[in-house]
């Protein structure tokens, strides 16, 4: 589904704060390119405020808020909110065209609206619970951030914002910020809900030892349980983190003029009291002056009234939500008016299990939007309390791309360190373990991105992991003691192999057609395909691949600084595989002395410039010794020899003897290192 963006601005005289709500106050209305209107709102402020305290609950946190009669008055007060909201946004001229014609093409078109509001007192709007719009399907029945047909996510923009040009992060560190001075808060079950987001990027751990969670997790999530803002200003100072969740009560900080929306953390001087601190005061802990450091891309209020405004007279009357949004945070998720517990763990679940895949923010906030009103709409109004403040950069499909693309290569790659966990330990997966491991891979590689720009780099992974599949399959066959199985092993493993080595061909071949590819080196893919032709004896010397293989390979060394490790293990192999192949397919320059002689030589290059980065030695070492105990042995070769496979042409035995050699250098390399 495509998100169109239809910007919709109200503004009118005078400073944001000092304004009440009245019927006599214009307001000009400005929808993408047609003209101006004038809008007004239908209360005064004194009975707007009656209507919203309808939507307080008589206990906070709770699932069930009142008894029969009080839950049946607040969704009458819903309902009129929303009829005179839906009224207020159908005199908007624009409005309802923009969002028919975000799915005029013939498929479904989320369309964001972006309200640009500077004004204190129409911060205070529920536009989230307006009803449908004229001039859109559905009938004024309907609610507007609910609609199906015509999918809609309302969100919230500041024209004054700060701009940080936070680039939208990759690789997740999240701060969760907890305290309960004012009441009891879910705190294990917020753990729980992280935790589990964060899972697919962490080595495995028990989830029933505390300790292990903790010490396996740190390097992603920072758990303040029970913070004081000395605390976080501390940990912000000494790490960047992308993504800040906190945990915490509202209340009114009536200290400052205005009472202003709060958080109630600890005090630092005395725990057990609270010190309600403002979105400003926030910000300044969080975003502090380091060069270099912009400040999270992403805020998440599980806190009551976190989006409220309690004055519009006072200049500090803004809500902790909107002082935050001023800061040029990104994206901030808040609650305009009291949350259940229910509704913020579900807002855990769905925010952080989908954002730190890279999943757009618009689509993640409708759907926990429709959810929440899907399962709880007839206790709670927690659907309707989620406001969204965000000053998203428009090059954030880009960005949610190559997020996408490296999370996902991440979890994959950790779910494989764990499959080479099993294998180096010598343990015998069952089939049943393996496919169960093949399942999650496969579930976890549908989030890679849809974007032609990564379609190469994605051949070349699925090729790795085909191959890392085969190498699972051979590793049984060679632990089972009846020899039909076994035979039937090895034979699934040579079948994987012909299927990656095809993988690698489509990757090799769109890598050398275009010039979208994103990261994938096309000597990398080369070398790949031409080794599995090599030791499955799939064709003769394909000596032009070889030779491109060659010269993209040293253009890296030449010109890309951070490919130069990888180029020179690339070369390492290519001239490895040149031993395999008998005299008369060489050419008169590269003999077998040679090649020897380079492949050592630039493995030695390898071991060189990766000192600081063994994950390059491993990567290397774990290919060659797959020569060694596994594709040149007799037993691998034995499964699938036929008579096209030519013994005068593949040999391995010198090939053997140099991937010893090799394999050596790297060794001594980390023994050196340790």
């Amino acid at each position: 589904m495509e998100t169109r963006r239809v910007t919709l601005e109200l503004l009118r005289k005078g400073p944001a704060h000092n304004q009440l709500l009245s019927p006599l106050t214009e307001y000009l209305c400005l929808c993408g390119n047609f003209g101006a209107t004038i809008v007004t709102v239908p209360w005064e402020h004194e009975q707007f405020l009656r209507k919203v305290r309808e939507l307080c609950y008589h206990d906070y946190g709770t699932t069930h808020s009142g008894d029969d009669e009080n839950v049946r008055r607040r969704q009458e007060t819903i309902g009129e909110l929303a009829k005179e909201m839906g009224g207020l946004l159908g005199a908007v001229p624009g409005l309802a065209h923009g969002i028919n014609g975000a799915s005029m093409n013939g498929q479904a078109t989320l369309t964001h609206v972006r309200m640009v509001i500077s004004a204190a007192e129409l911060a205070m709007l529920p536009f989230e619970l307006s009803k449908n719009i004229a001039g859109i399907p559905g009938g004024k029945e309907n609610w507007l951030s609910l609609h199906t047909s015509h999918p809609v996510c309302i969100t919230r923009h500041v024209r004054s914002v700060t701009h940080r040009h936070v680039k939208w992060p990759n690789k997740p560190k999240i701060l969760f910020i907890a305290a309960s001075p004012a009441g009891k808060i879910p705190l294990k079950s917020h753990l729980h809900a992280l935790v589990a987001a964060v899972k697919p990027w962490v080595k495995s751990f028990d989830y029933k030892n505390p300790d292990d969670i903790l010490k396996k997790t740190s390097e992603i999530l920072t758990i303040l349980p029970a913070a004081d803002i000395e605390m976080i200003t501390s940990a912000c100072e000494k790490e960047n983190y992308t993504h800040i969740h906190i945990l915490a009560h509202g209340a009114e900080d009536k200290k400052t003029p205005g009472s202003p929306f709060g958080i109630a953390l600890h005090d630092s001087r005395d725990p057990s009291k609270a010190d309600v601190v403002t979105g400003t005061r926030l910000a300044a802990a969080v975003c502090p002056l380091k060069r270099g450091h912009p400040g999270p891309a992403v805020i998440t209020l599980a806190s009551c009234d976190s989006g409220a405004i309690s004055s519009v007279i006072h200049s500090t009357g803004a809500s902790f939500a909107h002082d935050l949004h001023k800061e040029g945070i990104p994206l901030i998720i808040a609650s305009q008016y009291p949350l259940t517990f229910y509704g913020s763990i579900m807002l855990v679940e769905e925010i952080y299990g989908n954002l730190l895949w890279g999943a757009d923010p618009i689509k993640t906030i409708l759907n926990l939007r429709t959810k929440l009103y899907a399962l709880r709409s007839t206790d709670n109004h927690d659907w309707a309390s989620l406001v969204i403040y965000e000053c998203l950069q428009d090059t954030l499909k880009d960005d949610l791309a190559y997020t996408a693309y490296n999370c996902v290569k991440a979890a994959i790659d950790n779910i494989l360190w764990q499959a080479d966990e099993i294998i180096s330990n010598g343990h015998v997966p069952t089939e049943e373990s393996i496919e169960g491991l093949l399942n999650h891979i496969k579930t976890i590689a549908k989030r890679y991105p849809d974007n032609e720009t990564y379609k190469v780099e994605i051949l070349g992974l699925l090729g790795t992991l085909e191959k890392r599949k085969a190498e699972l399959y051979y590793r049984v066959a060679l632990n089972t003691s009846d020899m039909k199985e076994s035979k039937r092993w090895l034979i699934k493993s040579y079948e994987t192999l012909l299927a990656t080595r095809r993988l690698y061909f489509d990757a090799m071949s769109k890598s050398l057609m275009t010039r979208t590819n994103f990261r994938s080196s096309s000597h990398w893919l080369i070398t790949q395909y031409l080794s599995l032709s090599m030791v499955l004896c799939c064709n003769d010397d394909d000596i032009g691949y070889w030779q491109t293989a060659m010269k993209a390979a040293e253009t890296d060394i030449r010109y890309v600084t951070d490919e130069r490790i990888w180029a020179h293990s690339s070369l390492a192999e290519l001239y490895l595989i040149r031993l395999a192949y008998s005299e008369c397919l060489r050419t008169e320059d590269i003999t077998r002395e040679k090649a020897a002689a380079m492949a050592l030589e630039h493995i030695r290059k390898v071991r060189e410039l990766s000192k600081a980065d063994a994950f390059q030695i491993q990567s290397t070492r774990r290919q060659l010794k797959r020569y060694l105990e596994w594709w040149c042995k007799d037993d691998f070769q034995e499964t699938f020899k036929k008579k096209s496979c030519d013994k005068a042409i593949v040999t391995f035995s010198n090939l053997i003897k140099c991937a010893a050699e090799m394999i050596k250098i790297l060794d001594d390399s980390v023994k050196g290192d340790t």
